[in-house]
Protein backbone atom coordinates (compact mmCIF):
# COMPACT_ATOMS: atom_id res chain seq x y z
CA UNK A 1 0.00 0.00 0.00
CA UNK A 2 1.33 3.52 -0.81
CA UNK A 3 1.82 5.76 2.26
CA UNK A 4 1.13 9.20 2.49
CA UNK A 5 2.03 12.23 4.95
CA UNK A 6 5.44 9.86 5.55
CA UNK A 7 8.28 12.70 6.61
CA UNK A 8 11.26 12.24 4.52
CA UNK A 9 14.31 14.54 6.32
CA UNK A 10 17.28 14.66 3.35
CA UNK A 11 20.79 15.66 3.86
CA UNK A 12 24.44 15.11 2.73
CA UNK A 13 27.56 16.99 2.21
CA UNK A 14 28.55 19.57 -0.40
CA UNK A 15 30.51 18.96 -3.44
CA UNK A 16 33.53 19.30 -1.57
CA UNK A 17 32.64 16.61 0.75
CA UNK A 18 32.00 18.32 3.87
CA UNK A 19 28.58 19.00 5.62
CA UNK A 20 27.23 22.52 7.17
CA UNK A 21 26.46 22.27 10.31
CA UNK A 22 26.23 26.14 11.53
CA UNK A 23 23.80 26.87 8.52
CA UNK A 24 23.00 23.83 7.87
CA UNK A 25 22.56 23.78 3.73
CA UNK A 26 21.71 20.83 1.93
CA UNK A 27 19.58 19.42 4.70
CA UNK A 28 15.72 19.63 3.80
CA UNK A 29 12.47 17.58 4.72
CA UNK A 30 9.68 16.91 2.31
CA UNK A 31 6.65 14.50 2.96
CA UNK A 32 5.38 12.36 0.67
CA UNK A 33 1.43 13.20 -1.22
CA UNK A 34 -1.86 11.16 -1.08
CA UNK A 35 -0.22 8.65 -3.60
CA UNK A 36 2.83 7.97 -1.74
CA UNK A 37 4.99 9.90 -4.48
CA UNK A 38 8.13 12.56 -3.50
CA UNK A 39 10.39 14.69 -5.40
CA UNK A 40 13.31 16.73 -4.64
CA UNK A 41 16.24 18.16 -6.31
CA UNK A 42 20.16 18.78 -5.32
CA UNK A 43 23.49 18.29 -6.16
CA UNK A 44 25.64 15.25 -6.14
CA UNK A 45 27.29 15.07 -2.78
CA UNK A 46 31.22 15.09 -2.85
CA UNK A 47 33.22 12.63 -0.82
CA UNK A 48 34.82 12.51 1.87
CA UNK A 49 37.84 10.91 3.72
CA UNK A 50 36.77 8.01 5.87
CA UNK A 51 40.07 6.67 7.55
CA UNK A 52 42.61 5.99 4.72
CA UNK A 53 40.05 6.04 1.88
CA UNK A 54 36.73 7.71 0.74
CA UNK A 55 33.08 7.54 1.09
CA UNK A 56 31.05 6.96 -1.94
CA UNK A 57 28.94 9.95 -2.75
CA UNK A 58 25.69 9.20 -0.58
CA UNK A 59 22.19 10.98 0.73
CA UNK A 60 21.46 10.30 4.18
CA UNK A 61 17.34 9.78 4.19
CA UNK A 62 15.30 9.71 7.86
CA UNK A 63 11.93 8.17 6.71
CA UNK A 64 9.17 8.59 9.58
CA UNK A 65 5.85 6.76 8.20
CA UNK A 66 2.58 8.03 10.33
CA UNK A 67 2.45 5.99 13.10
CA UNK A 68 5.11 4.01 12.18
CA UNK A 69 8.99 3.57 13.03
CA UNK A 70 11.63 5.61 11.62
CA UNK A 71 13.93 4.52 9.27
CA UNK A 72 17.06 6.00 9.04
CA UNK A 73 19.59 5.30 5.98
CA UNK A 74 21.72 5.67 2.80
CA UNK A 75 21.46 5.98 -0.39
CA UNK A 76 24.42 5.60 -3.14
CA UNK A 77 24.60 5.81 -6.76
CA UNK A 78 25.70 3.29 -9.27
CA UNK A 79 29.07 3.16 -11.14
CA UNK A 80 30.76 4.56 -8.20
CA UNK A 81 34.71 3.42 -7.77
CA UNK A 82 34.11 3.70 -3.84
CA UNK A 83 31.50 1.79 -3.79
CA UNK A 84 33.38 -1.95 -3.56
CA UNK A 85 35.49 -1.10 -0.45
CA UNK A 86 33.30 1.13 1.84
CA UNK A 87 32.11 -1.00 4.48
CA UNK A 88 28.77 -0.03 4.50
CA UNK A 89 27.64 0.38 0.86
CA UNK A 90 29.04 -2.75 -0.32
CA UNK A 91 27.16 -5.02 1.76
CA UNK A 92 24.85 -7.46 -0.24
CA UNK A 93 23.04 -9.61 1.95
CA UNK A 94 21.69 -9.05 6.10
CA UNK A 95 19.61 -6.66 7.75
CA UNK A 96 21.96 -3.84 6.20
CA UNK A 97 21.76 -5.14 2.37
CA UNK A 98 22.48 -1.74 0.34
CA UNK A 99 21.82 -3.54 -3.09
CA UNK A 100 18.50 -1.96 -3.60
CA UNK A 101 20.05 1.32 -2.34
CA UNK A 102 22.41 2.03 -5.08
CA UNK A 103 20.46 4.06 -8.21
CA UNK A 104 21.32 4.48 -11.67
CA UNK A 105 21.49 8.26 -12.07
CA UNK A 106 20.65 8.96 -15.85
CA UNK A 107 21.37 12.69 -18.00
CA UNK A 108 17.52 13.59 -19.11
CA UNK A 109 16.83 16.14 -21.87
CA UNK A 110 17.35 19.19 -19.94
CA UNK A 111 20.62 18.65 -18.73
CA UNK A 112 20.30 17.18 -15.49
CA UNK A 113 21.17 14.17 -13.87
CA UNK A 114 18.13 11.95 -12.46
CA UNK A 115 17.06 8.72 -10.28
CA UNK A 116 14.25 6.95 -8.70
CA UNK A 117 14.71 5.41 -5.54
CA UNK A 118 11.21 3.72 -4.04
CA UNK A 119 11.46 3.63 -0.53
CA UNK A 120 9.21 0.65 0.74
CA UNK A 121 9.16 -0.08 4.75
CA UNK A 122 6.90 -2.06 6.92
CA UNK A 123 5.37 -1.52 10.33
CA UNK A 124 9.06 -1.94 12.03
CA UNK A 125 10.51 1.09 10.09
CA UNK A 126 13.17 -1.64 8.14
CA UNK A 127 13.16 -1.81 4.52
CA UNK A 128 11.98 -3.93 2.01
CA UNK A 129 12.26 -5.10 -1.66
CA UNK A 130 9.56 -6.61 -2.66
CA UNK A 131 7.58 -3.45 -4.92
CA UNK A 132 4.80 -5.77 -6.26
CA UNK A 133 7.11 -5.97 -9.92
CA UNK A 134 6.01 -9.55 -9.89
CA UNK A 135 2.28 -8.53 -11.24
CA UNK A 136 3.19 -5.69 -13.36
CA UNK A 137 5.93 -2.62 -14.45
CA UNK A 138 5.75 0.52 -16.60
CA UNK A 139 8.70 -0.30 -19.34
CA UNK A 140 8.36 3.20 -20.74
CA UNK A 141 6.84 6.43 -21.16
CA UNK A 142 7.85 8.76 -24.06
CA UNK A 143 8.58 11.04 -25.18
CA UNK A 144 9.78 12.57 -21.55
CA UNK A 145 9.63 15.10 -21.39
CA UNK A 146 6.61 15.70 -23.19
CA UNK A 147 4.01 18.43 -25.01
CA UNK A 148 1.17 16.88 -26.58
CA UNK A 149 0.81 13.07 -25.89
CA UNK A 150 2.52 10.29 -23.77
CA UNK A 151 3.10 6.95 -25.12
CA UNK A 152 2.86 4.46 -22.01
CA UNK A 153 4.02 1.08 -22.29
CA UNK A 154 3.56 -1.43 -19.38
CA UNK A 155 3.02 -5.30 -19.09
CA UNK A 156 1.13 -7.65 -17.11
CA UNK A 157 1.76 -10.87 -15.31
CA UNK A 158 -1.18 -11.99 -14.01
CA UNK A 159 -4.73 -11.62 -14.97
CA UNK A 160 -6.37 -9.23 -12.92
CA UNK A 161 -8.16 -5.88 -13.31
CA UNK A 162 -5.65 -3.19 -14.50
CA UNK A 163 -5.89 0.78 -14.36
CA UNK A 164 -3.35 3.36 -15.86
CA UNK A 165 -3.75 6.67 -14.28
CA UNK A 166 -1.93 10.48 -13.70
CA UNK A 167 -1.48 11.92 -10.80
CA UNK A 168 -0.05 15.72 -10.04
CA UNK A 169 2.64 16.25 -7.70
CA UNK A 170 0.18 16.62 -5.39
CA UNK A 171 -1.63 14.14 -5.66
CA UNK A 172 -4.73 14.53 -7.35
CA UNK A 173 -6.26 12.34 -9.91
CA UNK A 174 -5.14 13.99 -13.28
CA UNK A 175 -6.27 11.01 -15.93
CA UNK A 176 -7.59 7.83 -15.61
CA UNK A 177 -6.36 6.29 -19.20
CA UNK A 178 -7.36 1.89 -18.94
CA UNK A 179 -8.88 0.63 -16.45
CA UNK A 180 -10.56 -3.17 -17.64
CA UNK A 181 -9.38 -6.77 -17.12
CA UNK A 182 -6.12 -8.04 -18.74
CA UNK A 183 -4.22 -11.05 -19.64
CA UNK A 184 -0.49 -11.60 -19.52
CA UNK A 185 1.44 -9.55 -22.08
CA UNK A 186 2.49 -6.47 -22.94
CA UNK A 187 0.05 -3.26 -23.29
CA UNK A 188 0.23 0.26 -25.09
CA UNK A 189 -2.05 3.30 -23.56
CA UNK A 190 -1.65 6.92 -24.58
CA UNK A 191 -2.22 9.92 -22.74
CA UNK A 192 -3.42 13.74 -24.75
CA UNK A 193 -4.13 15.94 -21.74
CA UNK A 194 -5.02 18.53 -24.15
CA UNK A 195 -4.13 22.84 -23.81
CA UNK A 196 -6.00 22.79 -20.39
CA UNK A 197 -3.44 21.03 -18.06
CA UNK A 198 -0.38 22.86 -16.76
CA UNK A 199 2.96 22.14 -17.48
CA UNK A 200 4.95 20.10 -14.61
CA UNK A 201 5.47 16.78 -12.94
CA UNK A 202 3.36 13.91 -13.22
CA UNK A 203 3.01 10.25 -12.15
CA UNK A 204 2.06 7.63 -14.28
CA UNK A 205 0.83 4.73 -12.13
CA UNK A 206 -0.03 1.31 -12.83
CA UNK A 207 -2.39 -0.83 -10.60
CA UNK A 208 -3.28 -4.61 -10.70
CA UNK A 209 -5.85 -5.10 -8.73
CA UNK A 210 -6.16 -1.90 -6.74
CA UNK A 211 -2.73 -2.42 -5.69
CA UNK A 212 -0.32 -0.03 -7.25
CA UNK A 213 2.58 -1.98 -8.58
CA UNK A 214 4.49 0.67 -10.06
CA UNK A 215 4.76 4.20 -11.66
CA UNK A 216 6.88 6.34 -13.25
CA UNK A 217 7.88 10.16 -13.54
CA UNK A 218 6.76 11.95 -16.54
CA UNK A 219 7.14 16.12 -17.48
CA UNK A 220 4.78 18.17 -19.55
CA UNK A 221 6.36 20.71 -20.99
CA UNK A 222 4.49 24.28 -22.50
Amino acid sequence: AVIENAVIDIWHANDAGQYDTAGYNLRGKTTSNAQGFYVFETILPGKYLNGSAYRPSHIHFKITPPGFATLITQLYFQGDSDIPADAAASLTSGTYDATHRIIPITLNVQGVYEGTWDIVVNGTGTEREDLHLERGIVYNASPNPFKDELEINYGIFESAKVSISVYDLHGNLVAVLEERVHSPKKYKATWRPGTGLSAGIYFVTLKVNDLQVHYVKVVKID
